[in-house]
């Protein structure tokens, strides 16, 4: 199902004219957590949470056995 419905489309040209710009996808799957009662600052706050998450740097972690030294034929 890759078409949204006309209201949809219309809908999601508008917050695209508003600056918003969004996959078709993840409009629609939002679409359908308001259709479903979850509310809208539930929502909200999640891509808040969601953005944080993707904006903060990546810390990587390394295993113990990474640490060791390796040792190589001369």
């Amino acid at each position: 199902m890759d078409q949204l419905r006309p209201h949809q489309d219309e809908l999601l040209y508008l917050a695209e004219l508003a600056g918003i710009h969004m996959d078709k996808d993840l409009f629609r799957n939002l679409v359908q957590l308001l259709n479903m009662g979850v509310s809208p600052d539930a929502v909200f706050n999640v891509l808040k949470i969601i953005k944080k998450k993707k904006s903060e740097p990546h810390r990587v972690r390394r295993s113990h056995s990474s640490q060791k030294a390796v040792s190589r034929p001369k």
